[in-house]
């Protein structure tokens, strides 16, 4: 009910607004993803408020404290995820399904080895700092590395989403995160106390991850592949808003010159794409590197029409 008032909302705005086609449906899809959030977060307090009501005050802080460790341990991504399958957009544009099935493998790989790395890490911190209360405290921690390594792919996986904007997907899922870490995390908590609440935290983005992988079935392939090291670096300037140029002078230039524009505004590929195929251009192509788009007006179309059609 929330989502679809504020999705019908801005309704009559669209229509008294001049909007073409595209920013009509951005912002119909836009006011979807704010209901979807808003219900999140609605949903996200009430999970809130039940597992205070049911842990004590110090299982209640070991749990903001395993929260907390897994937000950090989430920085060994170091964006690689996430700004990795932004490319994706750029790829499609260019008609290469095949490297995009080959960069999501990459990506999956790369966030188990950061799952890898942080269970290693939780291991030997509890093998130097072992928990002194209960056992457990003890499994608690044990369920952190699954949540850091699910909580990744989710991120990754809704990115993807994202770029190929798939908007119906997108909120389903954030809804689905929603609903199950409320009904998940709630039972568990009742039922085993700290790491019940831990454990609900960790399936509730496995099941995700899950609900995502299910309907991507058809299209995509996501299993693990080996990364070469040699790319990491490559790959770690795609997740950092900075030019990764070997020059140091070009990284300065680059990297600035997106930052300082007083007007500006970003486009994906396949929307710019399509205003040219509706302004009636051929031969249009994405030039390399992946920031112009170029077409040529017909001989017989009058210069005026393909004006008054951008």
């Amino acid at each position: 009910m929330v989502i679809s008032v504020i999705a019908n909302a801005p309704r009559k705005i669209r229509q008294a607004l001049p909007m073409s086609s595209v920013q009509g449906m951005v912002a119909k899809e836009s006011a979807w993803l704010v209901g979807a959030n808003a219900m999140s977060r609605v949903l996200g307090v009430i999970r809130g408020v039940i597992v205070v009501k049911l842990l004590s005050p110090s299982d209640y802080g070991l749990l903001t404290a395993i929260v907390l460790a897994a937000f950090y341990l989430q920085l060994l991504d170091c964006g690689v995820g996430w700004g990795t399958v932004r490319q994706i957009p750029w790829l499609d544009g260019l008609n290469k399904e095949t490297d995009v099935i080959h960069l999501q493998r990459q990506v999956l790989g790369w966030e188990v080895g950061v799952g890898c790395v942080a269970g290693l890490m939780v291991v030997c911190y509890l093998w130097l700092v072992p928990p002194a209360t209960s056992t457990a405290h003890l499994v608690a921690w044990c369920f952190l590395p699954l949540y850091v390594l699910m909580d990744l792919l989710r991120n990754a996986m809704q990115t993807y989403l994202q770029g190929r904007r798939r908007f119906d997907q997108l909120r389903w899922s954030m809804l689905v995160h929603a609903v199950m870490d409320v009904l998940l995390t709630s039972a568990l908590t009742w039922w085993w106390g700290l790491p019940g609440a831990v454990a609900g935290i960790s399936l509730t983005a496995f099941s995700v991850v899950g609900y995502l992988a299910w309907h991507s079935r058809g299209t995509t392939v996501w299993r693990p592949l080996r990364m070469p090291w040699a790319t990491i670096w490559t790959l770690a300037g795609v997740g950092l808003p900075i030019n990764m140029h070997p020059n140091w002078r070009w990284r300065v230039l680059d990297t600035f010159d997106c930052y300082s524009p007083t007007y500006q505004s970003y486009h994906t590929y396949p929307e710019v794409f399509q205003w040219f195929e509706e302004a009636g251009l051929e031969h249009i192509q994405i030039g390399e590197p992946a920031v112009t788009i170029r077409g040529a007006r017909p001989v017989a179309q009058p210069l005026e029409s393909v004006l008054h059609a951008a």
